[in-house]
């Protein structure tokens, strides 16, 4: 299956390592991209990697934790250094106050997020 729109173009996919993430890193490459499988499950992500590699895909595993900026500034430039460029990106990993670093104001209510990307705010 192609999709011109992402024939020969480059992907980040984060939480690449399993679910959806795994499926639409495969999608990508199924479609013609050139994907990176970004996670930071090292052996789940280059057990995808494998897969779309077995598939004819090309990709390959880059560790990132998505909540230390550096690691996601080393993902892109690495993804720019093996390929030379980056076209798209698929944000799938996520953040929850269990899995993250914000401060304790940072609460959930119901399932919507309570917080703002810039700064941790309080729940009306």
């Amino acid at each position: 299956m192609t999709f011109p729109v992402l024939q020969d173009k480059v992907a980040i996919i984060t939480g690449a390592a399993m679910g959806m993430g795994a499926a639409t890193a495969q999608l990508f490459a199924e479609a013609g991209a050139k994907v990176v499988v970004a996670d930071f499950n090292e052996g789940k992500g280059r057990e995808v990697v494998a897969g779309i590699e077995a598939a004819g895909g090309v990709a390959f595993f880059q560790r990132v934790d998505i909540s230390n900026s550096e690691q996601v500034e080393a993902l892109v430039a690495a993804t720019v250094e093996h390929y030379g460029r980056l076209d798209a990106a698929v944000n799938n990993a996520a953040l929850t106050p269990t899995t993250s670093r914000w401060p304790s104001s940072t609460r959930l209510t119901g399932t919507a997020s309570c917080r703002s990307t810039s700064r941790a705010q309080r729940c009306a």
